[in-house]
């Protein structure tokens, strides 16, 4: 039986990439309930990867992964690498995905403070709009642990922040999270571990400042 000591998600000395090509070396990391932990380095440095496997897409090459038995995830990826431009109402685009019926969908746009554009067509929304539909489809499972992969991308300061405080919200209600950026000062402003991904390593640095200064 699970208890809420247990960790959610361990890596233990993994190897991870595609088929053969490895991507990350030796990898060992324990995300525990409540955690936010935001994975930072540039693109094509293996974050996506990191995430992936977490999500069971992936299997490690070497080492191994263990989740907590019944772990309940959701994921919001990268804004290009979706269909949330189809010519749709925000509202309709969730119902798609909502095991409960449509009556989560308004509960589910109000968590994200989208309410108001449920009958608006998704191509008409701006991209902070549209990330905020996608996490909103995200939480439909109630996840215990969020993954996002730079889910801030494109977004003008004022998004950035408002996104931020949802996502900060979201961690004091008791869901772990860990998102990966190549945006340095998002990882100084939200997370309270950062890991650092570069030539094939994860590790851990110091606490940030504020601006991402350290990282």
């Amino acid at each position: 039986m699970a208890t809420d000591d247990q960790p959610v998600v361990t890596l233990c000395h993994a190897v991870l990439g595609y088929g053969r090509r490895k991507v990350l070396h030796d990898v060992s990391l324990c995300l525990a309930r409540s955690d936010l932990t935001v994975v930072v380095g540039p693109n094509g440095a293996g974050k996506t990867t990191l995430l992936r496997t977490v999500l069971g897409e992936l299997r490690p090459i070497e080492g191994r992964i263990s989740r907590r038995a019944g772990l309940r995830l959701g994921y919001v990826p990268q804004i290009g690498n979706t269909g949330i431009a189809w010519p749709m109402a925000a509202g309709e685009f969730l119902a798609m995905f909502c095991r409960r019926g449509r009556r989560a969908v308004g509960p589910a746009l109000a968590a994200v403070g989208m309410e108001a554009f449920a009958a608006v067509s998704l191509q008409e929304l701006s991209g902070g709009q549209r990330q905020r539909v996608m996490l909103a489809r995200a939480m439909l499972n109630e996840p215990e642990l969020l993954l996002l992969d730079e889910p801030t991308q494109s977004m003008d300061a004022a998004a950035e922040d408002s996104y931020l405080d949802l996502l900060r919200a979201l961690n004091r209600q008791g869901v772990t999270l860990l998102l990966v950026t190549h945006l340095r000062h998002v990882a100084g402003a939200l997370a309270r571990r950062i890991l650092s991904v570069e030539n094939g390593r994860i590790d851990e640095v110091r606490p940030p400042t504020p601006d991402g200064a350290g990282l």
